[in-house]
């Protein structure tokens, strides 16, 4: 497979690289070439490309393995120029199809563990599905107050958070989702190609970041809550 710098790949199966850290990377989840050929050398393998993702406004860069190719799905760049490719660098899109192809822009809210709670597993569960339904309630808010309709959940843990907009047949912003067709119009994902929507974009994904934080807060105020209620009954 040929790889150009500033492509972006989609990933088929879970798989393990390596960098500073190790890095978990999903099915569907893209990252970004920034050099197809690097000769590094690590345990022995040479790197087959040299890439880069952003976490929680955190850029991590790794390597992928020759036997890793397979895993690897290509779409075309999402950008032509080297400009566009630096101007898209630093966001992330995900895709539930195979091939990767209809990636869109993505926030990546999976959280890999929770912090640690003394409480029974059933207190827990329930603190963190309330936190869980309450953070998605808000996204849904700040995602109208960022211009958007609403957002979509994706992954197989709902651990992708994708915006998106939606006019009715009049041209009206649908903000309540109840389906879509010729009257209700068709979701329309960001385009960050075009500045002003890759800043809203932005803008809308750092605001995500702090309601995910407050909401991983809110879990371990909650489950304490729940926890101590449990010991005085």
């Amino acid at each position: 497979m040929t790889l150009s710098k500033g492509q972006i790949i989609t990933i088929k199966i879970r798989e393990h690289a390596y960098g500073y850290s190790p890095v978990y990377l999903e099915p569907g989840e893209t990252v970004t070439v920034v050099n197809p050929k690097t000769p590094a050398v690590s345990g022995g393998h040479p790197y087959f490309a040299y890439c880069e993702r952003t976490v929680g406004g955190k850029l991590q860069r790794f390597g992928i393995f020759p036997d890793n190719v397979k895993a690897i799905r290509s779409c075309a760049p999402l950008g032509r120029s080297k400009a566009a490719a630096a101007r898209r660098a630093d966001i992330q899109f995900h895709s539930d199809n195979a091939t990767g192809c209809n990636a869109r822009p993505a926030i990546n809210v999976k959280i890999q563990r929770a912090p640690y709670v003394d409480a029974p597993e059933h207190i827990t569960a329930a603190a963190w599905d309330e936190a869980a339904e309450s953070f998605w309630k808000c996204a849904g808010t700040l995602a109208i107050e960022h211009g958007y309709s609403g957002v979509f959940s994706e992954g197989r843990s709902n651990g992708w958070l994708v915006p998106y907009t939606q006019h009715d047949a009049a041209g009206k912003l649908v903000t309540h989702w109840t389906g879509q067709g010729p009257d209700k119009g068709y979701p329309r994902y960001p385009n960050v190609e075009n500045a002003k929507e890759r800043r809203q974009f932005v803008t809308f994904r750092t605001a995500i970041e702090a309601l995910l934080r407050n909401s991983i807060a809110q879990y371990v105020e909650l489950a304490g809550e729940l926890a101590e209620e449990g010991q005085a009954r």
